[in-house]
């Protein structure tokens, strides 16, 4: 009975203290309403009020710990409240805060914008990059880079619009895959977007030149993410000696940034964000940066940002180095040379002895050879593909990843305990890892070897360079491309008895689009059997430029198509090597480039001559221009003219003082690729005459129009007077 009355006690105490709580007021239809919907502060701070009506208890929320209101809360109300915003002192950028005012399902939103000394943190970007235009797509072959696909290129920032790009060795745009933070456990920042940039052969570099400084600013931080991933390799740890970052003033002289992963970071095929701060000397105005990878087909990046940081690496411009293969030169190719490999030591067999060993070879063997194919004209099924010739024989290599190894790079090989495997009836070694490749030097002369049909049809000269006399393409193939179709394609050759055999082109090829030659004469190759049948596959661009005798079946031999808009081919100028020399001088303008652009003069072998004076106009992404100083007299400017390879749109324009002469649209050229020295063929259709509206001295435009192909190569250039 006792306890009965102790809890009808206790209840009737917390009915007469719920009557004492003020209910909430219902002022009809739940509704808040403020005064102002932003408020803007300056760096000072200060306090502004606004007035609130709310039908329902509000209060007000916000994660910004400089801005205080007051009050934080408060009942519902018929009279409009008073409500004060308080901002402290900014000493930093500019900053934003959003403050939420809620009576529960409603809310109204005030920003508070205050601005500091450090300005708006936007302005502090000088160059920002996720590669995302559009996503990337795997069409028989991610796009490069160097290519007139732009879907990578989403710059921004305040010192963008100036940049200029450079590319060196092969890097394509793919999707990234685990770039973002997406809760997969891939990456470690909160990485953006669908794309990355993927670093393909063994030198790659990318340029990202001309970025535009806050000129009263020194100190400055690069980041980007980073990863490291090969199929082939156990350890994908990261590593800053394989991947290297550079910045230049001038794009010339080169300072290594110390940049560096979050300590204790989990670098092993993971993303993670790496960065640097530094600091350049004062007045400096523009900045490059270059990223280069010496190992193939392993690095990605994305995220790139420059923007004003702190205070760090202390650069100083003066000490910079050339950075090209890691020699100098512009980006990109061989040109420079790679900084060899060091040598694993002598050779102890000869390629002869490795083909007759007939198992595991010893431990210690080591051969020494020149590689004979290339990839610059990417004429292999895979790129995985190698073939290295040395004085006795030849051999076929299937690497365990993509390799970056020239045509001309002598190389030493570990072979110890690889047995001889063959591919198709051709012999082939498949699976050597390239730590096991050391490259010796580069640009060594390879000079084909002639020999007879019958000894070319016996396999006596299997994977090595050779030159076939007294061959033509046969009559049903003489309408064809190398390439047909987009797939891989073989062209039947034959000899006046009757022998045949094929030249076979990777779809991949960069002279794929090339009609095939119409005369008789020599061709080159390397020589390949594949399931018994002989075959060539060409090293060179010039391995068919000795097709140009009469045929001997008799058919007339078609001259090559193109020339000037009149349609016919103009006649080249006559002088056998003369025939490249120039009379003409001109002024470089905008991304021109001659013989005196420094390590990027324009030379190279044209038809077997050595030419020192070609004018190149265009980069891979901006037009380029030049002026030519046409004497008195001049009747006719005749010139050869190519097109980057597989650029078929490069247009061109000719004008005196604003007056268009003429224009034109000159072909595709393989050997117009990568850099200086290039090794050019030449057909009669690449020769053009230009008529000059007057015989006075005339200064003569001539420009690439085309901002997705701009590239051209001028040859020769004359004033002809009759």
């Amino acid at each position: 009975m006792k306890l009965r009355n102790l809890f009808l006690g206790v209840c009737s105490a917390v009915a007469m203290f719920a009557a004492c709580e003020p209910a909430e007021q219902n002022l009809g239809t739940p509704d808040i309403t403020i005064s102002e919907s932003e408020m803007t502060f300056d760096a000072e701070g200060g306090d502004k009020d606004l007035t609130l009506s709310a039908t329902r208890d509000w209060k007000v929320q916000t994660d910004a710990d400089w801005v205080v209101v007051s009050p934080e809360s408060g009942a519902a109300s018929a009279n409009p409240q008073t409500v004060t915003v308080s901002v402290l002192e900014n000493k930093g950028l500019d900053r934003t805060a959003d403050l939420v005012f809620t009576i529960g399902l409603k809310k109204k939103y005030l920003t508070v914008n205050q601005a500091g000394p450090g300005g708006s943190a936007a302005a502090l970007v000088m160059y920002k990059n996720d590669f995302d235009v559009e996503k990337a797509q795997n069409n028989d072959g991610w796009p490069y880079l160097d290519s007139n696909y732009n879907i990578w290129d989403n710059k921004q920032g305040s010192g963008a619009s100036t940049v200029e790009y450079e590319f060196g060795g092969k890097m394509s745009v793919r999707t990234s895959g685990k770039a973002s933070n997406d809760g997969s456990g891939y990456s470690h920042y909160a990485g953006s977007g669908s794309n990355k940039i993927f670093f393909g052969t063994g030198t790659s570099i990318l340029k990202i030149n001309k970025i535009t400084l806050d000129g009263t600013k020194t100190d400055y931080a690069l980041s980007f993410g980073g990863q490291r991933y090969n199929q082939s390799d156990s350890d994908n740890t990261f590593s800053f000696e394989h991947f290297k970052t550079y910045v230049s003033a001038d794009a010339q002289k080169w300072v290594e940034l110390s940049m560096a992963f979050p300590e204790g970071a989990d670098t092993n095929g993971d993303w993670n964000l790496a960065s640097c701060n530094f600091t350049v000397p004062a007045g400096t105005a523009q900045l490059s940066v270059a990223f280069v990878s010496t190992y193939a087909s392993s690095y990605s990046i994305d995220d790139v940002l420059l923007e004003v940081g702190e205070a760090g690496q202390a650069i100083d411009f003066s000490t910079g180095v050339a950075i090209d293969g890691t020699t100098g030169g512009n980006a990109g190719g061989n040109t420079g040379g790679d900084t060899p490999t060091p040598p694993v030591g002598n050779a102890t067999m000869t390629i002869a002895e490795v083909l007759a060993y007939g198992s595991a070879l010893p431990s210690d063997a080591v051969i020494e050879g020149v590689v004979i194919s290339n990839m610059d004209l990417n004429n292999l099924t895979s790129k995985k593909g190698m073939y290295v010739q040395d004085a006795t024989a030849a051999l076929q290599f299937y690497l365990a990843e993509n390799h970056s190894f020239a045509f001309g790079d002598k190389v030493q090989i570990s072979l110890g305990g690889v047995t001889v495997g063959e591919y198709n009836g051709a012999v082939q070694i498949s699976g050597l890892a390239l730590s096991k490749i050391a490259k010796v030097s580069s640009g060594n002369t390879v000079t084909p070897k002639t020999v007879t049909m019958a000894d070319f049809l016996a396999n006596k000269y299997e994977g090595q360079y050779i030159a076939l006399e007294g061959v033509q393409v046969i009559a049903d193939d003489m309408s064809k491309t190398f390439v047909m179709g987009g797939a891989h394609t073989s062209i039947t050759m034959e000899d006046a008895s009757g022998n045949t055999f094929v030249v076979f082109s990777s779809k991949y090829s960069t002279f794929g689009a090339t009609a095939v030659p119409q005369g008789s004469g020599v061709i080159k190759g390397i020589s390949s059997i594949n399931s018994g049948n002989m075959q060539l596959i060409f090293a060179q661009g010039s391995d068919y430029a000795g097709l140009t005798g009469a045929r001997f079946d008799g058919i007339e031999v078609t001259p090559p198509s193109g020339g000037d808009e009149g349609g016919e081919t103009p006649t080249p100028p006559a002088g056998g090597d003369g025939q490249f020399d120039c009379n003409i001088t001109w002024t470089l303008g905008n991304k021109a480039y001659d013989n005196t652009s420094g390590s990027n003069a324009q030379t190279g072998t044209v038809n077997g001559v050595a030419v020192d004076n070609m004018l190149k106009l265009g980069t891979s992404s901006v037009v380029g221009d030049a002026t030519l100083h046409v004497p008195a007299g001049t009747k006719k400017l005749g010139f050869y003219c190519v097109a980057w390879t597989n650029k078929s749109s490069s247009e061109i324009k000719f004008s005196i003082n604003g007056t268009t002469l003429t224009t034109m649209t000159p072909a595709p050229n393989a050997g117009a690729t990568g850099n200086p020295p290039y090794t050019i063929t030449l057909a009669g259709s690449d020769y053009y005459e230009i008529e000059m509206p007057s015989a006075d001295a005339a200064d003569v435009k001539v420009e690439t129009t085309n901002s997705s192909q701009p590239r051209v190569i001028f040859i020769g250039i004359k004033a002809i007077a009759e």
